[in-house]
C-alpha cells in the first residue's frame, strides 16, 4: 500500500485560508508585522497545491512526506510589505513579540517562530510551480481573482498549459474542495497510479496530522 504524507503550508486562495483572515485589516491599511519580521512563513498557491495532490495521486514512485509549500518562503516581513503592496496599502504596524506573548501565551510561538519549509522531494521530481514566488502568487489570488472567478472551463483550458495537462475537470473539481477538509491537512491511503477524477480523489484520510 503506498501511502503519502502532506505537510501542508498556509495556502493562498481566494476563497477562505489564510488570506481570508489577512485581508480585510491589510485593505483597511492596518497591515501588521509580528515581532521583528525575521520567523520565516511558508506557503503555497492553491493551484500548485491542486496540481501536487495530482501528482502524488498518479505516480506510483511518489510516496512518504512531502512537504506541500511553495520553494520560496519569505520572512514575515516580506509576507507583510508584499501583502501591502499588491493592495495599495502602508504597511507601518508592528505587533511586539512581549505583547503577543502577554496576550497568547505559549501560542504565541506559532507566530514568532514560523517554519521554513522547502519542498525538495518535489523539486527532485521536477514538479513545476505555476506560482514559485509570493508576489506573483499574491497578485493572481487578489488582483486576478475575479478573471478565474468567472472563467468558464474553456476558458481555463488555455489559461496556462500546466492547468491543461492536468485536465481542465480534474482541476475544477479539485478547485471546488473545501480547503478545510482532510484532504489539505491529512495522511491518504492512495488506491494506485490510476487516473481519477478528482472529486472522488482516488484517495481516504488515515488520520490527520494537524
Amino acid at each position: 500500500v503506498r501511502v503519502c504524507l502532506l505537510r501542508t503550508a498556509p495556502v493562498l486562495s481566494n476563497d477562505g485560508g489564510l488570506l481570508a483572515r489577512m485581508l480585510p485589516p491589510f485593505r483597511l491599511g492596518l497591515g501588521t508585522r509580528l515581532g521583528d519580521g525575521k520567523q520565516w512563513m511558508s506557503w503555497v498557491h492553491i493551484e500548485d497545491y491542486a496540481a501536487m495532490v495530482l501528482r502524488l495521486l498518479r505516480d506510483d514512485q511518489m510516496h512518504g512526506p512531502y512537504n506541500m509549500a511553495a520553494p520560496n518562503p519569505v520572512t514575515n516581513a516580506e509576507f507583510t510589505a508584499t501583502l501591502a503592496a499588491a493592495l495599495h496599502r502602508p504597511a507601518v504596524f508592528v505587533a511586539p513579540a512581549a505583547l503577543l506573548k502577554l496576550a497568547m501565551g505559549e501560542s504565541a510561538s506559532l507566530l514568532l517562530e514560523g517554519q521554513r519549509a522547502l519542498p525538495r522531494k518535489m523539486e527532485a521530481a521536477h514538479q513545476r510551480f505555476a506560482f514559485p514566488t509570493l508576489a506573483e502568487a499574491v497578485r493572481d489570488v487578489i488582483v486576478d481573482a475575479a478573471l478565474v472567478s468567472t472563467a468558464t472551463a474553456e476558458h481555463l483550458r488555455v489559461f496556462s498549459a500546466r492547468r491543461e495537462e492536468v485536465g481542465v475537470e480534474d482541476y475544477l473539481a479539485l478547485l471546488e474542495l473545501n480547503p478545510r477538509r482532510p484532504l489539505y491537512q491529512g495522511r491518504y491511503e492512495v488506491d494506485g497510479p490510476r487516473p481519477c477524477a478528482a472529486a472522488s480523489i482516488c484517495a481516504r484520510p488515515l488520520a490527520m496530522t494537524g
